[in-house]
């Protein structure tokens, strides 16, 4: 998607976590992609879309798919790292 358009990101959350413009998390817009360092050893181990309102989408896992969380939640509350802007 982002290729598409003219912007490289790299296709796993770790490189895509130095991608673009950090942005804080009471600064977060639409689109912006968040981080969370619930990977092995607290590294980077999942990336979703800001959506506003607290929220973003998702893939939780293979069994539950697609879905919109809050990022205030316990665990991704928790869990978060960085957002990134790609798209400006």
């Amino acid at each position: 998607m982002f290729k598409s358009c003219g912007y490289s990101i790299g296709r796993t959350c770790q490189p895509q976590s130095t991608a673009g413009t950090k942005v804080s998390r009471k600064n977060l817009s639409a689109g912006d992609l968040i981080f969370f360092n619930n990977g092995s050893g607290g590294t980077i181990g999942h990336v979703g879309i800001y959506i506003g309102g607290g929220n973003f989408i998702h893939s939780e896992n293979s069994r539950t798919g697609v879905k919109i969380d809050s990022i205030n939640s316990g665990y991704y509350n928790r869990y978060y790292y960085t957002a990134r802007r790609i798209v400006k």
